[in-house]
């Protein structure tokens, strides 16, 4: 498997962020949600975080720069699962 029980994902991610996106408007914070009981975190421009296996997600302002670093084989696995999750949506 690869997301966990909730849509979580399974692998570790090390991230830094570049840069934001001043284009939006209104800007929209990128927002940071390490478990699904967790509070909301705001992350920005010169921010590195580290999310353990099991985080729910990340939600990026359209146009923000940010570099992840995660192990190939689990990403893929959660990338494959989000996937389906998608499609699902829209009834594909």
């Amino acid at each position: 498997t690869g997301a966990s029980a909730g849509n979580a994902c399974a692998s570790f991610s090390c991230r830094y962020v570049f840069s934001e996106s001043t284009t939006s408007m209104p800007a929209l914070p990128n927002v940071l949600k390490r478990s699904s009981s967790s509070s909301d975190e705001v992350i920005s421009a010169g921010d590195a975080y580290y999310l353990a296996p099991g985080h729910v997600g990340v939600s990026n302002e359209p146009g923000s720069e940010i570099v992840q670093f995660s192990p190939a084989e689990e990403l893929k696995k959660t990338s494959d699962v989000i996937m389906k999750n998608m499609q699902a949506v829209q009834g594909g």
